[in-house]
This record gives structure tokens, C-alpha cells and sequence, in this order.
């Protein structure tokens, strides 16, 4: 298993905080977003939408989106539960997730970016 990640962006840390919270360890491969290594072929062949991060298990499946990431090493790694015990608590934590995702990341990318569709962590 391996994460692709990219130091400068904010959604490959969220995942490498996550691991840390679950005494986790993962090899990892460092993308070069300024070099746009994500935009070329042999990285579109794993993530078409040529964002990070990008789990790669071993038997080849790939993982692309950081709360799928995250979910799926709480599947694995159930102890400490950080993402809810039960279905209230699982949904107010979603619900804190997106309106951080909506809220702060969103317009701090458009700041830094210059609009929305410059936010190359998860999205072409």
C-alpha cells in the first residue's frame, strides 16, 4: 500500500493527520504539483482526475477522494473511532467536514488559486 502525496497541499495532510491520530504508517510517493506530475500519463493512468491524494492498495485498486481514504482506514483501524460512533455522531461529523471543506477550504483556494477550479488536491 501507498499514498501518492504532495507536501504543499492541504488534503494529502488531512489524510497524513488522520494516519498519525491512528498510529498508522504508510510508505509514501511525493507527486510534484509544480511540476505537474499529476497532469501526466503515468499518473492519470491511477487517477484520471489527476488529483492527490491517491491511496494505491496492493492488489492494485486505487483510492482517490480524502474522506474515501480516511473511511476506508477507519474500516481497517476501527480503534481510536475518529470518524463517529453511531449515527448521530457519524453525521455531525460529516456535517463538520463538508462545511470545512465548503466554508474555509473552498475560499481559501479561490484566494490562492485565483477560482475554485485551481484547487488541484481533488479535482482536474
Amino acid at each position: 500500500m501507498k499514498l501518492y502525496d504532495a507536501k504543499q497541499a492541504p488534503n494529502p495532510g488531512r489524510v497524513r493527520i488522520f494516519w498519525a491520530e491512528k498510529s498508522v504508517e504508510i510508505p509514501t510517493e511525493q507527486v510534484g504539483l509544480l511540476g505537474m506530475e499529476n497532469r501526466k500519463g503515468p499518473f492519470l493512468v491511477k487517477n484520471p482526475l489527476a488529483g492527490v491524494p491517491l491511496l494505491e492498495l496492493d492488489d492494485g485498486a486505487y483510492i482517490a477522494a480524502t474522506v474515501a481514504i480516511c473511511r476506508y482506514f477507519e474500516a481497517l483501524h476501527p480503534m481510536p473511532c475518529l470518524l463517529g460512533d453511531g449515527a448521530f455522531a457519524q453525521a455531525n461529523i460529516e456535517m463538520w467536514n463538508r462545511r470545512a471543506e465548503l466554508a474555509l477550504m473552498l475560499p481559501v483556494a479561490a484566494r490562492l488559486g485565483g477560482g475554485t477550479s485551481n484547487n488541484r488536491s481533488e479535482r482536474p
